[in-house]
């Protein structure tokens, strides 16, 4: 028995941002709360929008102070941004982080009892319906547009607190890969390594179904395909590609679950501000490697997928070309760093082992590891 949940509607396509007009015709919207991005109001995305968004039949209130890593009062400042002004709809524009922000602000103003952002890190915690959202992602990753996750960095703790609540599904989505056009090389290689491990945590487990593991292969298998392409050659089909891959990810965790890794990389994110999606580049081999001692045949599906002729391969040889694979991909794209290189210290792997223990990802990994296999791990990617 498994459950789905993802979005009423999803737009994909190339200029696919022109159906804000009927959307919010259609939802007799008069307030709009919009959150996006600075860099998208610095690099002209916000001109993208503006078009479809008429500011003389709509009442509009922007919040774009958003950090990369979006902290407790970042979201207190957005919810002050509403103050005497309850939207009709929420639109946000931006990535990850943006869009989490936009989710928290948004289930708050309907369950002001949860004005602890706190109170927010627990699984389904909330009564009511957050404002409808409409998410256009700018980044080529996270997935957050058909999730229920969002993540705020809780300064005072040094972690990051990974809600997820079924209140937060965005109602819209809106796929369109002009507005990722403008992301820098890094970023859509983090943001692109991201969706992989969207994907492969999702494949791998615990509470997997048909349809999260055909959603998710399908990801893994587009990423592996075009995630060089759309990365280091601009390739505008190999991009689309990357859009809908990331979204197809997103999907499958939503109704599967991830793991240790993000378990992992939440605390490099709460601790240092790393940016996520290069966290989970980074961890990403190892935690397959220690997954695989109980997973290999779910390893073996991925590599045949990927063309690879498993047969007669013992398990060790299976694990190994497909810790082995994400290593090259890593390599080809850049985000092959060492944790130690981005300021990681050993003096913290402890705490951080501790609380990634603690998070609300690692309920789903294939097995629990123990605090000690979790230093071990951080020390690998040392």
């Amino acid at each position: 028995m498994f459950n789905l949940y993802g979005n009423t509607e999803m737009y994909f396509g190339r200029g696919s941002r022109k159906n804000l007009v009927n959307i919010l015709e259609k939802n007799d919207v008069k307030n709009i709360l919009l959150v996006i991005g600075k860099n998208s109001v610095a690099h002209g995305i916000a001109d993208m929008i503006y078009p479809y968004i008429d500011s003389e039949k709509y009442n509009i209130r922007m919040f774009n102070d958003i950090k990369p890593n979006p902290t407790i009062e970042n979201v207190l400042e957005g919810i002050e941004v509403t103050k005497d002004f309850m939207p009709d709809i929420v639109i946000t524009v931006g990535g990850g982080s943006v869009i989490d922000t936009a989710k928290a602000i948004a289930i708050v103003l309907t369950n002001p009892d949860k004005a602890d952002i706190r109170s927010l890190n627990i699984v389904n915690s909330t009564k009511h319906k957050c404002i409808p959202i409409v998410a256009l992602p700018t980044t080529c990753g996270t997935g957050t547009e058909v999730t229920q996750a969002f993540v705020i960095t809780d300064d005072e703790l040094k972690t990051k607190m990974c809600c997820l609540d079924v209140n937060t599904f965005p109602i819209i989505a809106i796929i369109d890969s002009e507005l990722m056009d403008g992301m820098p090389n890094g970023l859509a290689a983090s943001t692109g390594m991201d969706a992989l491990t969207h994907a492969m945590e999702a494949f791998v487990c615990n509470n997997r179904n048909p349809i999260s593991d055909m959603y998710a292969l399908k990801a893994i298998k587009l990423i592996f395909t075009n995630i060089k392409e759309a990365v280091l050659d601009r390739d505008e089909y190999a991009k689309d590609e990357m859009a809908l891959a990331q979204y197809l990810a997103g999907y499958s965790f939503a109704n599967s679950g991830l793991g240790l890794v993000h378990a992992m990389a939440h605390q490099l994110g709460g601790m240092y501000d790393l940016a996520h999606g290069l966290c989970n580049a980074i961890l990403l081999p190892y935690v397959m490697r220690f997954n695989g001692q109980v997973c290999s045949d779910r390893f073996r599906v991925i590599l045949k997928e990927l063309g690879t002729d498993v047969n007669g391969l013992a398990n060790e040889e299976i694990i190994e070309i497909l810790f082995k694979k994400i290593n090259a991909l890593n390599s080809l794209l850049g985000t092959d760093k060492k944790l130690g290189e981005l300021g990681v210290k050993e003096e913290d792997l402890a705490t951080m082992a501790d609380n990634a223990l603690k998070d609300s990802c690692i309920g789903a990994n294939i097995i629990m590891p123990t605090k000690e296999e979790i230093i071990k791990l951080y020390k690998e990617a040392m």
